[in-house]
Formats: C-alpha cells, sequence, structure tokens
C-alpha cells in the first residue's frame, strides 16, 4: 500500500525526486491525497493530471499577477520597449519561457508528477521538468484559460480619468482595472486637480503659436486635444473621428500639433508610413498597428489618395475588424483607437471624408516670435510638465461632466454625439467659436479631387502674388507648372493644357454661387475664387465668350 505522510514524514507537497516504483491500488481518499497537487507547482498535463488540472493551477495565479491577458478570445502579454508599451499576441515558445521566468521569481516551480517505491510502498513525486511547448499549447487553446484570464481592451501609458455615472468622476492610476473591458495603464504620474479657468487658460496658450485658418480651426483643435481622455474614460458613446490636420506649406505645425497632442496622454504615435499592394502595403500596416494596441494612430505627411477598407471600418468603429499582418492575424477591437493624419492635401473617399475632422493650419510669418521654454520648445515644455497639462484636460472633462455631459444640437457631422459634446465644451467652457462652422465644404472637398486642384492653385496664386488679379486659364497652366501641380484629368492626356483647366473649373462652378448672370463664387480653402464671363473680339476680330478668374482670402 502507499505510505501515508506521517509514514514519510512529509506531507505529498514536499516531496522531491526518488526510485520510480509500480503503483498499488488505494482508496479514493487516499488517491485525492495522493494526486493532490502542491500549491507551488505548476503541474505539466501528464495522466491524471490533465489540461484542465494543470490550467486551473496555472491559469489564476497568472491572471492575479496580470501577465497575460485575454484579447477578442485571443492571448496577449504587454512588451515594453524604447519606443513604449505594446500588445503582442502569446506564442507557445514565449509563454513557456515567460511561465518558467514567472515560476522562478515567485518560488514556484514547474513539475511533473510521478510515482516512487520507497520500503514496498508507493509515494508520489513532483519532479522539476519544464512545460512542454505542445502541452502549453493546448493549455493556450482551452477554455480554462479564457475562464481566468482578464479581458484587455485597452493600453494607455496616463491615468485615465472615468465616467462614473450621476455627473461624478474617478482618476484611475497605474495598473490594470476593469473599466472599459480592461484598461492596463502602464505609467504616468497622478495629474493635480487644476482649476477650471487655469486649466482653460493653460490649454489655450500652447495653441497660441499655431496659425489656424478659421476661428472654428482653432476649436477642432482644442476638441481633438480632449478626445483622447473622453475615449479613454468612456464618455462619450459613439464614434470618434478622424483628425486631419492640413496644411498648405512645409513646417506649418500639422505634425508637430498632433505630436503636442499625444505627448500630453505620455504617448507616442504609431506611425503609418503607406505603401502599396503586397508586404508592407497600407492595410497590413494599420493591422499591425491596431495588433498593437496603443492608442494613437497616426498617418504623418500623407499624400495622395487614401483608400483602406480596414481603416474606414475601424474608424467607424462598429465592433471589430480582422487584421493580418506579417506571421499574425487577429480580429481587433477599433474602439479604443484614436486617428490622426496630416497632409498638405490628401484626397478621401467620401465614406472617409464623413469620418473626419479636419483643423487647418498655415504656415506663421519667418519672422514670427514663437514663445520660449525653459526646458527648450513647446513639446518639451509639455512632455516636463505632462502631468499638469493632463490635470488640466481633467479638469475641462470634470466640470462637463458635473453639467450633465450637455451637448448643442449641431447635425453638421456623421458622428453627432461626438461633435456636440465637443462643440458645447469648446463654446461654453473655452468661450471658441462654433465647431463646425464651415466644415461641410472642407469636407466635400477631400472627396472630390477637383477642388482639391483648386486648392493647390488657389494658394499657389496667393502665394504668388496674383491674389485679386483676373487670370485666365492659360495662365492657371503656367501656375501650376511654376509649382509642380498635376493638371486635372487624366494623365496621359494630350489635350492642351489651358483646356484641361477650363473643363475642370466649369464643372466645379455649376455648384458655384451666381452673383449675377456673369458672376459666379465659390470657396476653397477658406479662399474665395470668383469666376467672371466676359466677351472680347479674337484676332480675327470674331467675339468669344471668356472667362477670368480672381482669387482672394475670404468673402469679397
Amino acid at each position: 500500500m502507499r505510505a501515508t505522510a506521517e509514514e514519510w514524514g512529509r506531507t505529498p507537497e514536499t516531496i522531491m525526486d526518488e526510485e520510480h516504483a509500480p503503483e498499488h491500488a488505494v482508496s479514493s481518499q487516499e488517491e485525492n491525497s495522493f494526486l493532490a497537487v502542491p500549491s507551488d507547482v505548476f503541474p505539466v498535463p501528464a495522466g491524471e493530471h490533465g489540461y484542465i488540472v494543470s490550467g486551473e493551477r496555472i491559469f489564476p495565479v497568472i491572471a492575479k499577477a496580470h501577465l497575460w491577458f485575454v484579447r477578442n478570445g485571443k492571448l496577449y502579454e504587454i512588451e515594453q520597449d524604447r519606443e513604449g508599451a505594446r500588445l503582442s499576441p502569446l506564442a507557445k515558445e514565449r509563454a513557456v519561457s515567460s511561465l518558467e521566468e514567472f515560476a522562478r521569481d515567485t518560488g514556484r516551480r514547474i513539475a511533473r508528477f510521478e510515482t516512487v517505491k520507497k520500503e514496498e510502498k508507493v509515494y508520489p513525486v513532483w519532479r522539476n521538468s519544464t512545460m512542454p511547448t505542445g502541452s502549453m499549447e493546448i493549455l493556450m487553446l482551452g477554455n480554462v484559460a479564457r475562464e481566468h484570464l482578464p479581458e484587455i481592451r485597452q493600453l494607455v501609458s496616463c491615468p485615465v480619468i472615468v465616467d462614473m455615472g450621476d455627473n461624478r468622476t474617478v482618476t484611475l492610476a497605474k495598473g490594470f482595472h476593469a473599466h472599459g473591458g480592461g484598461t492596463y495603464i502602464t505609467s504616468g504620474q497622478k495629474p493635480p486637480d487644476v482649476p477650471l479657468n487655469a486649466a482653460v487658460e493653460a490649454l489655450l496658450n500652447i495653441h497660441a503659436d499655431f496659425a489656424f485658418c478659421s476661428p472654428s480651426d482653432q476649436s477642432r483643435a482644442v476638441a481633438v486635444m480632449l478626445s483622447p481622455a473622453l475615449k479613454m474614460g468612456g464618455f462619450i458613446h459613439d464614434d470618434f473621428p478622424l483628425h486631419v490636420a492640413e496644411a498648405v506649406e512645409s513646417q506649418s505645425g500639422k505634425d508637430y500639433m498632433q505630436k503636442l497632442h499625444s505627448r500630453i496622454y505620455n504617448e507616442q504615435p504609431a506611425g503609418i508610413a503607406p505603401s502599396k499592394g503586397g508586404v508592407g502595403s497600407l492595410d497590413e500596416t494599420i493591422s499591425k498597428a491596431l495588433i498593437a494596441g496603443r492608442p494613437f494612430i497616426c498617418f504623418s505627411n500623407f499624400r495622395g489618395k487614401l483608400e483602406s477598407a480596414i481603416l474606414e471600418s475601424a474608424i467607424r468603429g462598429q465592433g471589430r475588424v480582422e487584421c493580418r499582418a506579417l506571421r499574425t492575424s487577429a480580429t481587433v477591437d477599433c474602439t479604443p483607437f484614436i486617428w490622426q493624419l496630416s497632409t498638405n492635401g490628401a484626397e478621401f473617399t467620401r465614406d472617409l471624408a464623413n469620418r473626419s475632422i479636419i483643423t487647418r493650419i498655415r504656415k506663421q510669418p519667418a519672422d514670427f516670435d514663437f514663445h520660449h521654454f525653459p526646458e527648450g520648445d513647446l513639446i518639451a515644455h509639455v512632455e516636463a510638465n505632462q502631468a499638469f497639462y493632463l490635470g488640466c484636460v481633467f479638469a475641462v472633462i470634470r466640470e462637463w461632466a458635473a453639467r450633465g455631459k450637455p451637448r448643442t444640437a449641431d447635425t453638421q457631422h456623421d458622428f453627432r454625439q461626438w461633435t456636440q459634446s465637443l462643440d458645447w465644451i469648446v463654446r461654453e467652457l473655452f468661450g471658441l467659436a462654433p465647431l463646425l462652422d464651415g466644415h461641410r465644404e472642407e469636407q466635400a472637398r477631400t472627396a472630390n479631387p477637383a477642388l482639391q486642384w483648386l486648392r493647390d492653385v488657389a494658394n499657389a496664386v496667393m502665394g504668388q502674388g496674383h491674389d485679386g488679379k483676373p487670370l485666365v486659364a492659360a495662365q492657371l497652366a503656367d501656375v501650376c507648372e511654376e509649382n509642380d501641380i498635376d493638371l486635372p484629368g487624366r494623365k496621359d492626356s494630350t489635350e492642351e493644357s489651358k483646356y484641361r483647366i477650363g473643363r475642370t473649373l466649369g464643372r466645379l462652378f455649376k455648384d458655384g454661387q451666381a452673383i449675377d448672370g456673369n458672376t459666379v463664387r465659390l470657396t476653397v480653402d477658406g479662399i474665395t475664387v470668383t469666376r467672371e464671363t466676359f466677351q472680347e473680339y479674337n484676332a480675327e476680330r470674331q467675339l468669344k465668350t471668356r472667362q477670368r478668374y480672381l482669387f482672394a482670402r475670404g468673402q469679397k
């Protein structure tokens, strides 16, 4: 028969390696004691200690340590490098190594159950072992892992202000929280309590050096700065738009502004470098960023036409998208992500334009005196005072929540809960212009290649000092050539430039504002383009109808 614990002088949990021996029949009570898994052992699945037993001993301990997580049915871990933390799908080989490291660091061991014979009696032995990768793979696929490991939905690098209902908020600190389907805060100091007036002043001041094209562009910049906190905290249960920072000239500050916003949240955006087709395609790069789980995803200095089915689905935020990257595929919940794009004139699909919020910025004059800070430039200043500026954002959100999260009735955007909430905040708490004044026109332009072309021409005309001067199609062709602006229409067209330009303008001005029988106006990027129709004699003394175009900033 098997020896009792008293006869052996030790409990079964402490018995170590001995000689092998055949088993003997035992009672069910003895069997249960005999097969008990020691508290310090992660058992290798084998025999009576199958995968369920093994999983029930491993995954609850791992769950309490927040070492592994479940994300849309798959197991993930958090990896940290110089660029910050990211979610990484848990491979079986990595899981074996991670479990060994965890066992070593916590005084546990991985062991396999065996029996030994001593003086005609059989005793249990938990012999130190390694976890086979095949066994780990089966454990990872089992239901036990998903029953015990915590769900994770968002990974952030700063404290999060959370909507508690009843006009109340609470701030979550570093660590794992069940909020929002699983929130892991990897770092960040607790932000101070900042009075509302001081918070508003500070947040406006860090935008003071940007030359916004209109007061509403400034409002939109402030709104998108507040968006990450509102999304992380679950204050708005609706889609959040893609933020498009648009400029005409390089070095206008569009990328700088978006980096500034991410630094308030102690984040470095995941950059998307566009390419076409194959490995490294746009959709694959987007998929990789989604799988990594870092909240800010940025398309920097994007040019040309932006077409991506996965991007449009992700921004819409209606559930999950299938992501496929090199050697990795996953289903990802897209709602936690903040989307940014900077451009000097990208072309969008109609759907993507409708899912965007556009902030236009102009380049400051060469002699503009930017603010100086002890830490260096503005971003260095915000990085050094990140907790304070996050506290300023929290002060604004706390005030808005305390007032019952009011909204305006503006219906000029498809994402109405976001736009109406932020419209109220920028108008009532910051004293800024309405959020969406002129925005529909900008959305229409980004989805219309002809209007995008006219925007480039209009800004080139203004830049060359031709504003207010009548120009004909042939002169506009010269402007295009001098500024490397592609002509509208087919690239392989052999038609004379002035005729291609005239036909494109003819289509555009059909939707313009008729001033009188001979004058039509339209506005693009804050520049009014007026077409005047007149008659003059040609070289053959024939009376011909012609058009000339005048460009002027604002309405004339």
